[in-house]
């Protein structure tokens, strides 16, 4: 590429070129969390802990500003805004969390 008011040659990479004016920023969507019209007692949900360990537990409690959650064999008291869905999840073990996803075709059907 050849700068037009210098005449300096520019290498840029084909993927750096933004020939249609595609709207290319890149935008960080954080997450709301869950509003307390959102859960409902008994539903799995997790949360990341202050040691940013992933948790998840049973709701037991809704309180007006936090959700009260069955983690194990403690409880604890966690702000809407922290909490997330969980899709699957095996409470066994609260170390690791193993979570599957199901994959749909375009139609709606499952593979």
């Amino acid at each position: 590429m050849t700068d037009v008011a210098d005449t300096r040659r520019w290498l840029i990479s084909y993927a750096a070129i933004n020939l249609d004016g595609t709207d290319v920023q890149i935008r960080e969507n954080k997450s709301q969390g869950l509003g307390r019209n959102e859960v409902a007692i008994g539903e799995i949900v997790g949360f990341v802990d202050r040691d940013q360990n992933q948790r998840t537990g049973k709701i037991v409690r809704l309180n007006d500003k936090t959700v009260t959650l069955q983690c194990g064999a403690g409880q604890w008291r966690v702000a809407y805004a922290f909490l997330h869905r969980v899709v699957d999840v095996d409470m066994q073990d609260q170390s690791t969390i193993e979570a599957s996803a199901v994959q749909l075709m375009a139609d709606g059907s499952l593979p």
